[in-house]
Parts: structure tokens; sequence; C-alpha cells
């Protein structure tokens, strides 16, 4: 199990004895803790970090608790993708695994998805940020990226993407499709191939007004300036569009299905106050994931 003082602990279940206790990271330094459960593996229990001031993923032996393998969600400098970031600021980037991700055995890849980067001022961080905002495959033998894909670059709304990854398995022109459903707190929806990531879908689940739409590559478009003065109904507000509350699939139904909070923020004179979008109340609901389509 996780503990807020960062340490990660295992616990005879016969006896309820203490078999290993292990701090993960010093958190008087890093001032971050544990905040979900681990994620057990093949022997390896793997576990994130919430707060602090760079994200890690972090594989321990499920028997002696030593360290494995990590994962520096923000590379430095000589890591790839340590370029999307100016110097110095990798050690401050931001980018948590504070939600649980999941686990593929037949493709041996876990999934987890980081949160937004730090610090929260974009003009601090010029550059795409990598791999914070992201949807991350690790291979869960040695905790190497398989693949990623960014979904919120250079965020400069907090729209956090640490939320769970979905597996679903579904049959389309006689073949089976392994993919991936990942919300995020900007209100929307990616639908990958779980094996190789590629991007197959992208919908909102929730009202989304800051930004345009998304691109081929799931990408932002023309996104709302936040310091406009003119009034205006921002969708997800600073409560974002998804919280730790975790969807669903139904192979049965083929849907899946989610909360949907309609957080929103009216913004007047460049100051948001957040409100429940006076439109469409909060709701859950269920959606083609291959379409995109509100059932």
């Amino acid at each position: 199990m996780g503990a807020q003082d960062n340490h990660l602990v295992a616990v005879n279940a016969a006896t309820g004895k203490e078999a290993w206790n292990v701090m993960v990271e010093e958190n008087s330094v890093c001032r971050c803790g544990i905040t979900s459960a681990p994620l057990f593996v093949r022997g390896k229990v793997i576990t994130g970090v919430a707060g602090g001031s760079r994200g890690y993923l972090r594989a321990f032996d499920s028997s002696t608790g030593k360290l494995v393998w990590n994962f520096d969600v923000i590379p430095s400098p000589d890591q790839p993708g340590g370029d999307s970031w100016p110097p110095g600021a990798y050690k401050t980037g931001g980018g948590t695994t504070w939600l649980t991700g999941t686990y593929d055995p037949d493709l041996n890849l876990i999934y987890w998805g980081s949160s937004d980067p730090s610090p929260e001022e974009p003009e601090k961080r010029p550059g795409l940020n990598l791999y914070s905002g992201s949807l991350l495959a690790l291979d869960a033998e040695s905790g190497k990226l398989r693949w990623y894909s960014q979904e919120t670059p250079h965020d400069e709304n907090a729209f956090d993407a640490s939320m769970e990854p979905v597996l679903i398995d579904v049959e389309k022109a006689r073949q089976k499709q392994k993919l991936a459903v990942h919300p995020t707190k900007g209100g929307f929806s990616y639908v990958y191939d779980r094996q190789t990531g590629t991007l197959l879908n992208t919908f909102p689940f929730t009202s989304v007004s800051w930004t345009k739409g998304l691109d081929a590559d799931g990408k932002p478009l023309d996104l709302i300036d936040r310091d406009d003065k003119k009034d205006f109904l921002l969708c997800p507000g600073d409560d974002r569009g998804r919280g730790s509350n975790h969807s669903a699939y139904s192979p049965r139904t083929g849907w899946w299905y989610s909360t949907d909070m309609e957080n929103c923020a009216k913004v007047t004179n460049g100051k948001p106050q957040v409100i429940i979008n006076p439109v469409n109340p909060p709701n859950i609901a269920a959606f083609d994931p291959l379409t995109g389509k509100k059932e």
C-alpha cells in the first residue's frame, strides 16, 4: 500500500505484520506522497506519485521492496524529450502520476496517465513540456517507454491527464481490436490502439469551450484566451471536467460510461467564477467509443 508520507509498505496478509517499508522519495524534500493504490504486475509493485516537483513511476520487487526500475515522466536534458523544457525546468516540471494506471498481460504493457506541467504559468516553461498531460505505455519488465500520446501539449489550463485508461476489446470487421479509452480533465476522451499507440478517435464527454476542437492528431485547436475581457462561459472551468471518479465499459452494450460533472466558469473581465453549466446539468452518460456518439 502507498502512504501519504510517500512510503510504500508491504504487509504479511496472514499475520498483519510489516514485511518491508520503502521510502519512495524523501517526503521532506519532495513534498510528495502516494494517493492511490499501487499496481501489482508479475512480482513487481508499481507506484506513482502525487504532489512534489517531478513525476515518475517506480517498480519495486514485491518480495524484497528493492527498486527494479524508475521512469521519469519529466525527462532530464540527456533523456529523450528533455529538449521540450527550458534549461533546468525539468527538476520542477510536474507531470505527476497520482492515479493508478492499468495493465495488459498479453502485451505486458502498463498504461498510466500524467498530470499537468509545472509551474502553472505557461510563459515560464516554453516548449511541449513532455511527458506531462500524456498517456504513457511502458514495458512492464523494464519500465522503458513503448509509446506515448501527449494530449495537451504545453498545457495552459491544468487539464490533468492522470485519469484511468480503460482497456477494451472490440470486434470490427470480424477483427478483434485491443483499445484504450482515456478521459482527461480537458473534457475529451481519446481512443487508441493500445498496442501501437495509434489514435483512432476522440470525442467530448462533457461541455467543452476552451478549444474549438481537436485536430487529426488529437491536439487542441484555437485555445480560448482566458484573459479576454469579454464575458463568456468557459467549460470545463477551474474545477475541470473530471476527477478521480472512474468510468466503466460494458462489453455487452459496447458502451463507455462516465460521469459528466459539467463544471464550468463564468468569466467576467478576465476573472473566472466556478459554476455548474446553466444549460446542461451534471449527468451520467454512455458513449460508443468507436464513434463518439452519445447513446
